[in-house]
């Protein structure tokens, strides 16, 4: 094996998920007295939800102190454990706790007998420091360069990827880079390099790492394919001397008979680290535009839409106009730009598709006509605006009139946003309410005192939010309380955004006046029930408000709430295979990822038995990025009630990878995403739970990957079978 096959083998096992030490075979029954495993998921889990309330007193002998040193007595017990499955599943439970103090305690594990121990201590080590950096993360990175000579295999490479992991600053990462390269292997450098730059696109490598990044990126060996990373690593440091590198990447095929697709992520690298201004690459760029592969297509678009300032031609966006892959079609266009000399055309053209929403069929088939609606009114804002008045309060389809809004924002028509205000549908009362704050309405006060009577969580913190800096605050006192009150008593985890937007707005006006006198003098007894709030973060801020409002600091001692959890009956019985039928007939299938994320996996399941997400819609579609859905109100802040905690691995946000939306730690809402191609920055953020399968196609049905791709905002779920 060449030296480029060898490196390149060895980045494609760090980006791979790494299946050593994750048997999914059935563990050895624990010896008499030892917790099981199912019983150390849960204390782990109840331990984390702990972590967000006041340690209990010193010498405390209630019932929560009691089991709070019951559960960590079981996690110190299961770290010493003879099974090699349980410390593995110990040691990775104590770096997701993220505390620095840890280090220590998982060090020894880095020498422990069985390898997939040991894999899981470098994990942990670098999940310790999620949220350090510089010169708080050095006790690991001591930690790992002592441990790094003399490891090899699956262990060393993620020690190198877990080093690459902590945030050092920039005089020790270059050292790092310089000891790798010299006192190890530059095949070292290349692998701890991939986090690197995933952090910190601005980081220049060494002349010797670049010198292997390229060998990768261009291999000398025609059976050895360009590495996709290594063209994404270099992006920054190429020169117009590397378009020969470049233009083999873009033209980059698989073998004679292969899927014409095949090899698009290499093609895709490529089209993101061209130059445009390099002349020697038109040729070779011009033949992305017509790739078999839509995701290449689409960088394509994406790239030459950047150089419409100084090229003034729109040619190819139009062109894609009538591309079959939907999604390319309506990124087209977005990208179109006025000053193009062919904006006449594109007027017309988008016309066209704008008269289509007065049609019937475009209740459902409305995503083209409602893209080109929103394009035009950037080429022809008086017909935009007549189109505009005609389907704000007439069209079948909610996500047309939200639309609507964001043309009216654009036109600065406060008449139809006031109008949309009203909207039955609170996605588009959000998109209007969002519009007269940017446009600075007078009307925007009354239009969100009024949505502070509504339910939707995204809405009602919407309206909290524009009621910021209000000149005329008091009428605003009592509806944000009494929206605080309704909303605390749906006892909904998920009601924090909406609670803490409406705490901040109170906030706000706590501060007493000239006169010594706050403006909620008068409604603190109100607020005192929220210092025991079940939310911490609620009651903290809540105590801010009181603090600010009284001038004394109050006792906040929120109510400590237990987690919604499975059964260890339940997590002994998690199925591992899942299907998703869309309405339109399409399907995908999923692999449960019961080792890596058993506590979302058991939430997911009985909320797919129990027919949650059945009818809910895909209402977010990000090209190249994610779908995101499964949420009852088709938004970013309505999710099922209870909070699931993190469940972070060494599973990987690659492409087709499903995990769960959070707005911060361990808030899951149980809306899934999908990643749509390998989001690395995703990585050790977002519980990873499932995989699409790669499922073939038939001519009447798409299925696997395709079913997602071909996914476009309001796809509907019809139903979620578990297997």
């Amino acid at each position: 094996m060449t030296r480029s096959a060898r490196v390149a083998t060895a980045i494609v096992a760090m980006l791979a998920l790494s299946d050593a030490g994750r048997a999914q075979t059935k563990p050895p029954a624990p010896a008499a007295g030892a917790p099981t495993r199912e019983a150390l998921m849960l204390a782990v889990d109840r331990l984390m939800v702990d972590r967000t309330y006041p340690e209990p007193a010193a010498g405390a002998t209630d019932a929560v102190a009691t089991r709070i040193a019951r559960d960590r007595e079981m996690l110190q017990r299961a770290l010493k454990s003879d099974d090699a499955a349980m410390r593995r599943l110990a040691v990775r439970s104590l770096g997701r706790f993220e505390r620095p103090a840890d280090v220590p305690a998982l060090a020894p594990f880095l020498d422990d007998a069985d390898e997939g121990v040991r894999i899981e201590a470098a994990q942990a080590l670098a999940q310790t420091m999620q949220n350090s950096r510089d010169a708080a993360v050095q006790p690991a990175v001591d930690v790992i360069r002592k441990r790094l000579p003399g490891t090899t295999g699956n262990f060393r490479r993620m020690l190198l990827q877990a080093l690459g992991r902590l945030r050092t600053d920039a005089a020790t990462t270059k050292q790092l880079e310089q000891w790798l390269v010299t006192e190890q292997r530059a095949d070292d450098a290349v692998v701890w390099l991939a986090p690197v730059l995933i952090r910190d696109r601005a980081y220049r490598p060494a002349d010797q790492t670049t010198a292997a990044l390229r060998k990768l990126a261009d291999p000398e060996s025609p059976t050895v394919p360009p590495n996709p990373f290594a063209i994404q690593a270099l992006a920054t440091s190429l020169t117009e001397n590397d378009a020969t590198l470049l233009a083999r990447a873009l033209g980059y095929r698989c073998a004679t008979g292969a899927d014409p697709a095949c090899g698009w992520e290499v093609r895709y690298a490529a089209v993101a680290a061209t130059n445009r201004a390099w002349t020697a690459l038109d040729r070779p760029f011009e033949l992305t535009l017509r790739d078999p592969a839509f995701q290449v297509r689409l960088a394509a678009l994406r790239k030459l839409a950047t150089t419409i300032p100084t090229r003034q031609t729109c040619a190819p966006l139009i062109s894609a106009f009538a591309d079959p892959m939907p999604t390319v079609a309506l990124e087209a266009m977005t990208l179109v730009d006025p000053k193009c000399r062919e904006a006449e055309d594109i007027k017309q053209r988008l016309a066209g598709q704008t008269a289509e929403l007065s049609k019937p069929a475009s209740a459902s088939a409305w995503h083209v006509p409602a893209r080109a609606f929103e394009s035009l009114v950037r080429f022809d804002p008086e017909r935009a605006g007549a189109v505009m008045r005609d389907v704000a309060t007439k069209h079948a389809a909610w996500q047309v009139r939200a639309a609507a809004a964001r043309v009216a924002v654009t036109l600065k028509d406060e008449t139809t946003l006031k109008t949309l205000a009203s909207d039955k549908e609170p996605n588009v009362r959000t998109e209007a309410i969002a519009g007269l704050t940017r446009l600075k309405s007078p009307a925007v006060v009354d239009e969100a005192v009024r949505a502070l009577t509504a339910t939707d969580f995204q809405l009602l913190r919407q309206a909290a939010q524009s009621l910021r800096g209000t000149q005329n605050p008091e009428p605003t006192i009592v509806p944000l309380l009494d929206a605080l009150q309704r909303l605390t008593k749906e006892g909904k985890d998920t009601s924090r955004d909406p609670r803490v937007a409406i705490l901040e707005r109170l906030r706000e006006l706590a501060p007493p006046n000239d006169a010594g006198t706050s403006r909620l003098a008068a409604h603190l007894a109100r607020l005192t029930p929220y210092l025991s709030d079940f939310d911490p973060r609620v009651a903290a801020l809540a105590g801010e408000v009181i603090d600010l409002a009284a001038g004394a600091p109050p006792t906040v001692t929120p109510t400590r709430r237990a987690p919604q959890q499975p059964t260890e009956a339940q997590l002994r019985a998690l199925p591992v295979r899942a299907s998703a039928t869309m309405d339109n007939g399409d399907t995908f299938e999923l692999d449960l990822l019961v080792d890596d994320a058993p506590l979302t996996v058991a939430r997911f399941v009985a909320l797919a038995r129990a027919g949650y997400y059945n009818g809910l819609t895909l209402h977010r579609v990000e090209p190249l990025f994610v779908v995101q859905g499964g949420s009852p109100g088709a938004n970013e802040y309505v999710g099922d009630a209870r909070y699931l905690r993190d469940e972070i691995g060494m599973a990987r946000h690659d492409r087709g990878a499903v995990g769960i939306s959070t707005r911060g730690r361990d808030t899951g809402d149980a809306q899934i995403f999908i990643d749509l191609i390998d989001v690395p920055r995703l990585n050790f953020s977002y519980t990873v739970f499932a995989r699409v399968r790669t499922d073939r196609s038939t001519p009447t049905q798409r299925r696997g990957m395709d079913a997602v791709d071909w996914m476009l905002s309001g796809a509907r779920i019809k139903r979620i079978d578990i297997r």
